[in-house]
């Protein structure tokens, strides 16, 4: 074999190389921006839910001082503008079961506070948003599947060990959200 086929086989490997490791990197930069992306849907559902969780406990105000105060001093303490990570979707969703807790022990005690109309819109508004964080839950754990299964398998994992990329925590189910109120269950009594 000569000097000049050895360089253009070498040539070849490399230019091979080159391509299929930009082609990895925009695969991984493309799921990592997706994960990104769906973390972003859940911030922004879950600024949507602690919204309308707001609007109910301000109903509050006027049957109950002390619970309006207990459940502000929750939602100032624990309300996140944006969440960044799982963990961070798991206290949100902790501290507005809590207050949802909180409000519905008060609105059984007062059937009026119950009865009034903005109670029934803004818990129908309550049960979509419920829906599209869990849909937003599915989608960014789908993401962060194919995020993984590249940042795992051979080759591909030499690159994203190289660019810095690692596995993402999925968004697990939290059995302690068993115990909050089922929303839907309220709306309908």
């Amino acid at each position: 074999m000569s000097i000049t086929t050895f360089v253009i086989i070498a040539a070849v490997v490399l230019i091979i190389v080159f391509i299929y490791g930009v082609s990895q990197q925009r695969t991984l930069v493309k799921y990592d921006e997706m994960v990104n992306n769906s973390m972003s849907n859940i911030s922004v559902q879950l600024k949507s839910r602690w919204d309308a969780v707001l609007a109910l406990v301000k109903m509050t105000k006027g049957y109950s001082d002390y619970e309006h105060q207990a459940m502000m001093d929750i939602i100032s303490q624990r309300r996140i503008a944006v969440v960044k990570n799982p963990e961070q979707v798991a206290d949100q969703e902790e501290a507005i079961g809590q207050v949802l807790t909180r409000f519905f022990a008060v609105s059984e005690r007062y059937p009026e506070l119950k009865a009034a109309n903005l109670y029934s819109d803004t818990m129908k508004q309550m049960v979509a948003f419920e829906e599209k964080v869990r849909i937003s839950r599915m989608v960014y754990n789908d993401t962060v599947t194919k995020l993984n299964n590249v940042v795992r398998q051979f080759p591909s994992n030499l690159i994203a060990g190289m660019l810095g990329y690692g596995l993402r925590s999925y968004i697990e189910h939290d059995p302690v959200k068993m115990n909050y109120p089922d929303i839907g269950s309220v709306l309908n009594k």
